[in-house]
């Protein structure tokens, strides 16, 4: 069953640290777990987040950067090719475009990052105990 959408109002919202973390929490662990159900690889969902941690690395913290948010935006073509040739990967592009698109400055774009984080963490943790079970 495909899980609920990311509330990414929810997710972005800075004025709420516990709310936007318990809601990163929920929907990455969905999301993680569901992705590993739909057989995707952890080096194909490494390879989407090493661009996101590259991008992450060449935005300093408490600056803005228009080359950095014009980088995160050019990742959306990105993935819709990567989904295309890798149809396991087109969940994952259906949930992180919409954030990309709520990304407005450098600290909604770590709430994403942290959204990443998640899904990546439980992604790995689903991936494993299949392996075990």
């Amino acid at each position: 069953m495909v899980p609920q959408e990311p509330k990414w109002a929810k997710i972005m919202d800075l004025n709420d640290p516990v709310g936007s973390a318990e809601e990163i929490n929920r929907a990455g662990e969905e999301w993680g777990k569901y992705l590993a159900s739909q057989k995707l690889k952890n080096t194909q969902l490494r390879g989407v987040f090493g661009q996101v941690r590259v991008i992450e690395l060449n935005w300093p913290v408490g600056q803005e950067s228009d080359v950095a948010r014009g980088k995160l935006i050019l990742l959306k073509p990105k993935l819709a090719y990567q989904a295309k040739r890798i149809p396991e990967l087109e969940p994952l592009k259906r949930i992180l475009v919409p954030g990309i698109d709520k990304v407005k400055d450098r600290a909604t774009f770590q709430r994403f990052v942290e959204f990443f984080e998640a899904v990546v963490a439980y992604h790995r943790a689903a991936e494993g105990s299949e392996k075990n079970g």
